[in-house]
């Protein structure tokens, strides 16, 4: 059991919080490039050498925390997804459908830095300097490797086809990007579709298409009973 943090522990993690909260605002007005380190002091109402003090890399060092947090969260609802509906005869649809959802929800809460990421993250990939890119794959990894063990174990008991375990991990987190960023970028309602983009409603329409593709033949109801049966997107 843990011990509990101390006053001053607290206190320096809520200041932490603001300050990340502050960048996250101002990163998503400004755009990560034309933001300032002056401008994300100010929002937080702490001088910029406090930041440092936080953030050694500066504005590229909050950026990191960022992503950092953000991973750390999603890989800590994968495991949990899986290890709460480790057991029964239809374990991977529940799992599977749990994991959906609460990535899909936790992405929902905090929109600005979901889209901090996806802006950033191609950045990364695409920069010249190896060590950007390998910071992001490093961090993308960490969910594949979160999924893998699961769906390998999946694909023993006969309960999904033997493919690339990998290839089907990034096909599931893709599926889960593009829907959230579609949330995420269009505001008209009509064409967003936010009655049948919910998390619940999302994680069954991927969890039926992952597990049973296009065919027309009905799958098994692996929702809750709040999600819509209607999976039209």
């Amino acid at each position: 059991m843990n011990e509990p943090l101390s006053r001053k522990e607290r206190e320096r993690l809520a200041r932490r919080q603001a300050m990340l909260d502050a960048a996250s605002a101002v990163f998503s007005e400004r755009g990560y490039t034309d933001a300032t380190l002056d401008e994300i002091a100010q929002r937080a109402e702490f001088g910029k050498g406090t930041l440092y003090n936080y953030f050694e890399g500066g504005k590229e060092g909050i950026l990191y925390a960022l992503l950092d947090d953000f991973y750390a969260e999603s890989e800590r609802l994968i495991e949990t997804a899986f290890r709460e509906h480790a057991d029964g005869e239809r374990w991977v649809e529940t799992a599977l459908f749990e994991c959906i959802r609460s990535l899909m929800a936790y992405a929902e809460d905090r929109s600005e830095q979901f889209l901090i990421l996806l802006r950033e993250s191609q950045r990364m990939m695409l920069s010249e300097d190896e060590s950007r890119a390998a910071y992001f794959r490093d961090q993308q990894g960490r969910l594949i490797d979160a999924l893998l063990p699961h769906l390998k174990r999946a694909a023993d008991e006969g309960l999904i086809k033997n493919v690339h375990p990998e290839i089907l991990a990034h096909t599931i987190f893709g599926n889960i990007n593009g829907v959230q960023l579609h949330r995420c970028v269009t505001e008209d309602e009509k064409h967003r579709h936010a009655d049948l983009l919910t998390p619940d409603s999302t994680a069954h329409f991927l969890t039926t298409m992952l597990l049973y593709g296009l065919s027309t033949e009905r799958p098994p109801n692996i929702s809750n009973d709040d999600a819509s049966d209607d999976t039209s997107l």
